[in-house]
């Protein structure tokens, strides 16, 4: 599924009616994003039966914060709510990061969230009806998928990538290496090459710069690459921008303890998957989502619960919707939803960053196995 489209496989999801790009919602609370009051409340999701919904819940908070689930009692509109689960954590639990799964009924149904007791701090929480596995993409009218297999294809050498599909540059302090196809594996793949001083890096993206590609507004753009890291050390950073890598400048950089920022407070639309020793949990994956330096209500980079291991492939995939909401999967599961993480006037494209960091002087080094680019037609 992650890799090659299958024909039976696409004929039974026809077969079902499920529209493998079809339009997803994230809700939060439309004050701040935060919950932080009893009876603070999230706009209503609005679902079919059997839809499955995901909570996710983070943030600095007591644990006498209560966050809960509830489903309009009657038809949508009646204005009754009962409350069906607990999505924060258990008493015992402060600050605890919580995703919950609850499948809808028989009808439409009304869902959102609720705070219904509360201590200090605030509970930062979504309820998303996307897909809670990673969908397979197909070349329609209404998008273009653009996978590569790094096996020599789309190069013009048998080492060097193609210059009219991707961007590759060796940032900063001009210690690393450039992105290259390694010939010695059998399945292909790209090697790229941090370099080992402090803040030395590489870069690779697609070719489409922000005056061309679509606009998030046109529909579904995703990103999936599947990678390994020889060693779990420096920043490695995937995910979809409106600025490409060029020289000496790439949007993103590492900060102490805070995992990534952008590094000229400009306007860039991010939304990644991240990981860097010099976080607080090193080695696992985090959620990152700005627009024009600003992460809203997440201050920091919400931790994804998902540990890495040296030399060892994992798929890492981003999702934006139409209204700029981001989606973030991990080993084809949904792990994090982000509302209106980059905006919808940007024109994003596919970025892969590896930079040494101030706390290990090792190269970080990667190889990617496959990449992944799904944009919508501008004309679809």
């Amino acid at each position: 599924m992650l890799k090659y489209l299958k024909t039976l496989a696409t004929a039974a999801i026809l077969s079902l009616g499920i529209a493998p790009w079809a339009q997803a919602a994230v809700v939060t609370n439309t004050t701040d994003q935060l919950f932080n009051a009893v009876d603070e409340i999230s706009t209503t999701l609005t679902t079919e039966a059997g839809t499955v919904l995901t909570t996710f819940v983070s943030g600095t908070y007591a644990v006498a914060n209560v966050v809960r689930l509830q489903r309009e009692v009657g038809s949508p509109g009646s204005g009754t709510w009962e409350n069906v689960t607990r999505v924060t954590g258990a008493s015992t639990t402060a600050n605890a990061r919580v995703v919950t799964t609850w499948t809808t009924g028989t009808g439409t149904e009304g869902y959102r969230l609720i705070m219904t007791a509360t201590g200090t701090g605030a509970v930062v929480a979504y309820l998303t009806d996307a897909a809670v596995t990673a969908r397979t993409w197909v070349n329609n009218s209404s998008q273009i998928v653009m996978f590569d297999d790094f096996i020599g294809m789309n190069s013009t050498s048998t080492t060097a990538l193609n210059a009219s599909r991707y961007v590759t540059q060796d940032s900063n302090s001009g210690g690393g290496t450039v992105a290259v196809m390694d010939v010695a594996i059998q399945e292909g793949a790209v090697v790229m090459d941090s370099g080992t001083t402090a803040d030395d890096g590489t870069c690779m993206s697609a070719i489409t710069a922000a005056s061309f590609g679509a606009l998030v507004s046109d529909g579904w753009t995703s990103f999936e690459l599947r990678i390994r890291s020889a060693a779990v050390t420096g920043v490695v950073t995937m995910g979809l921008s409106n600025v490409i890598c060029v020289a000496d400048v790439v949007p993103i950089a590492s900060v102490l303890a805070l995992v990534v920022d952008q590094v000229d407070g400009g306007s860039e639309s991010l939304a990644l998957i991240t990981r860097d020793d010099d976080a607080t949990t090193a080695t696992e994956w985090q959620a990152i989502s700005a627009i024009a330096d600003a992460e809203g209500a997440n201050a920091l980079e919400v931790p994804l619960g998902v540990i890495t291991a040296a030399d060892t492939y994992v798929v890492l995939r981003v999702e934006i919707d139409s209204g700029g909401n981001a989606y973030f999967y991990v080993a084809g599961n949904l792990v994090h939803a982000e509302p209106l993480a980059v905006t919808t006037t940007a024109r994003l494209a596919p970025i892969l960053h590896l930079m040494e960091s101030t706390v290990d002087a090792g190269a970080v080094i990667s190889f990617i196995d496959y990449w992944e680019f799904v944009a919508p037609r501008p004309t679809g």
